[in-house]
């Protein structure tokens, strides 16, 4: 059944009813359903075949019509879920597509996800943002961040508003490559369905014909931009009572029952990126909980504040400078809401850190600090309903690391539009005519629709297998057109690696010179791998690879200068371990992006899917050039009288 929270987030949606992407995520539980009081319209295992989950419920088999991408298999056991096998298979790709015919409506969209790939077994590794209707959906999505390690399950979903028959996914990465374990679609009946009368303008404001969604997000340096410092924040320490704490990379949370609380202060400025009449839909905070002291636990709850305050003067006693609290750790009327807005169960996050985000509702919130910037004195962090004695760690919009950790404000949100005449409502554009016959174009991957626009022909399951040559039970041909004629081969044909193309400087994909073994295949004749990545100077960079499949299967490696045409140094078979693969170590003299390509040794002998290898680039302090050895010789002296 769906929650208080998602009900109020539909029942927001309908209220917006202009609006075409409702793109707020909310995470839940490891292998938890989704939504099971609505009939699915497509359940797929991605990657792997059919399955029936713990619930009973059938999981179509991927036949490549739906989703894109390479598939990726593992035997291990998935943690967090009773569904194990729905997360052993999946795709990735730089750019993951799944493209999937519905009828008009409002969709509940679950993704499925648990890291698989052996390598990837910290943070880091592999990081993509999720996009509908080529709007952001969930934002920088790290599945071992998020799940809390590889091999464990981790669900989000989110509410798309299709118009135009068809739902488009797109999971995008920012690191490596995106991955997609199962995806399910699900019809929200909350939607009106019929009678124009629940049209609800006259419970909203005048003409809710909002438009022109707008997702943005707040991320001190990095969201909506780089040069981004409306965020900030400080922890306020009841042990040291009027002393600063300020910048700091960590924020510290102790509940405050021993009276050793600690506290924390957190802030967005949003009033220059949402305009003051702009709807807000949904707004989400999220903050990512690296650790704890012990195994005890606590709720972590956000609380509104009442006043201003300071972050370079702010302690448990005073506000800002000259300015004291109500009443000391900020807990008086005047210094914040006594209710708190939102709150969580932290984990235990001891002795392995946890180092994941844990997401915060805070519409209400947002959609008052949009309409009255005024109002706007951020949030308190409190740590209430502790088991015992424990402190949290989080990570500060100081952290100078990276700012991918800062804490963050999601907000999606819709302009309203400058004509409010009653016909933008006509009720009749909902085309609630839904065109049920459509459903059939839900060919092979679609579940036996049992959405109740479908009881006419029941048959459609008997044959799920088959192309969607069957008539189309009625008049939705132009829609059914879309998908059949994609069946046609999901690219097994051939064996490209996923950073195809990437055969000139110019096509060159970067990667990372932490670790990251990406692999990489020569798949026809003359093949060329080009990867680029920064170099500083005073270290020594070390680019190999190894790992070699295929019968003679042999590397040639050449590192250019970052005009991709000077060639610095080439290695055939690796110096070390005198293997087929190549290796070079290189000390530059001056920054720059430097260039490496990978070739085979005969380019138009050696080729094909099972010629594949693995590449590395890492760096390591310079070894100091040693100095010529000093030694002290001692001559001897001889003094001699002169003759007079």
């Amino acid at each position: 059944m769906r929650t208080q929270q998602e009900e109020r987030f539909i029942k927001s949606v309908v209220v917006a009813a202009g609006l075409v992407v409702l793109a707020m995520a909310v995470a839940i539980a490891g292998g938890q359903t989704a939504a099971a009081d609505a009939a699915d319209i497509l359940r797929l295992n991605v990657g792997g075949p059919a399955v029936t989950d713990s619930q009973g419920q059938t999981w179509s088999g991927d036949n490549g019509t739906i989703c894109s991408g390479f598939i990726l298999t593992t035997t291990h056991s998935i943690a967090g879920t009773t569904d194990g096998a729905l997360y052993q298979d999946a795709r990735y790709a730089p750019s993951l597509t799944c493209t999937v015919p519905v009828p008009n409506h409002l969709y509940q969209v679950e993704f499925r996800f648990a890291e698989v790939y052996p390598l990837y077994t910290t943070p880091g590794r592999r990081v993509f943002t999720i996009y509908a209707e080529n709007m952001p959906l969930i934002t920088n999505v790290d599945i071992v961040a998020r799940a809390g390690g590889p091999y464990v399950a981790y669900n989000v979903y989110g509410y798309v508003d299709v118009s135009d028959g068809v739902l488009n996914l797109r999971l995008d990465s920012t690191v490596d490559t995106a991955l997609l374990n199962a995806l399910r679609v699900t019809p929200i009946d909350a939607v009106p369905t019929s009678t124009p009368t629940v049209t609800l303008s006259p419970t909203v404001t005048p003409t809710p014909t909002f438009v022109n969604q707008q997702y943005t997000v707040f991320q001190r340096y990095a969201l909506p931009s780089p040069d981004y410092d409306g965020a900030d924040d400080v922890t306020i320490v009841q042990t040291e009572p009027n002393q600063t704490h300020y910048p700091t990379s960590w924020m510290y949370l102790r509940p405050d029952g021993l009276q050793q609380g600690k506290e924390g202060l957190l802030r967005f400025a949003m009033e220059d990126a949402i305009p003051r009449d702009a709807l807000v839909v949904q707004a989400q905070l999220s903050l990512n909980v690296y650790s704890s002291t012990n195994a005890n636990v606590a709720d972590l709850s956000i609380y509104a504040l009442n006043r201003p305050w300071q972050p370079a003067t702010a302690t448990w006693n005073q506000a800002s400078s000259g300015s004291l609290w109500d009443a000391a750790g900020a807990k008086g009327s005047g210094d914040r809401r006594q209710t708190p807005s939102a709150t969580t169960r932290l984990p235990q996050c001891s002795p392995t850190p946890c180092n994941r985000w844990f997401d915060f509702d805070v519409t209400a919130l947002a959609r008052q600090w949009v309409a009255d910037p005024s109002t706007n004195y951020g949030l308190l962090l409190r740590l209430e309903n502790q088991t015992g004695e424990v402190e949290y760690t989080l990570l500060s919009s100081n952290y100078w690391l990276t700012t991918t950790v800062h804490p963050k404000l999601s907000v999606l949100w819709a302009q309203p539009t400058p004509t409010a005449t009653p016909t933008a409502t006509a009720s009749p554009t909902a085309t609630q005519t839904r065109t049920p016959t459509q459903t059939p174009t839900v060919t092979p991957t679609f579940l036996p629709s049992k959405t109740p626009t479908v009881t006419p022909t029941p048959t459609d399951t008997g044959t799920p297998t088959e192309t969607a040559t069957p008539t189309e039970t009625g008049t939705p041909t132009s829609t059914s057109t879309a998908t059949p004629t994609e069946t046609p081969s999901p690219t097994p044909t051939t064996c490209f690696d996923i950073y195809e193309p990437d055969n000139t400087p110019a096509q060159a994909r970067a990667i990372s010179i932490s670790g990251e073994v990406p692999q990489h295949r020569h798949a026809l004749a003359g093949d060329q791998d080009w990867v680029k990545f920064p170099v500083l100077p005073g270290y020594v960079y070390t680019i190999r690879t190894f790992g070699l499949q295929g019968q003679n299967n042999d590397t040639v490696l050449d590192l250019y200068a970052p005009d991709g045409v000077t060639l610095l140094q080439h290695n055939d078979d690796d110096p070390v371990d005198g293997g087929p693969g190549s290796r070079i170590d290189y000390q530059s003299g001056s920054s720059g992006t430097y260039y490496a390509r990978v070739m085979q040794l005969r380019p138009d002998e050696i080729w094909g899917c099972q010629y594949v290898y693995y590449l590395q680039v890492q760096r390591s302090t310079a070894t100091p050039t040693p100095m010529p050895a000093r030694h002290t010789v001692y001559l001897p002296v001889i003094l001699a009288e002169k003759e007079q």
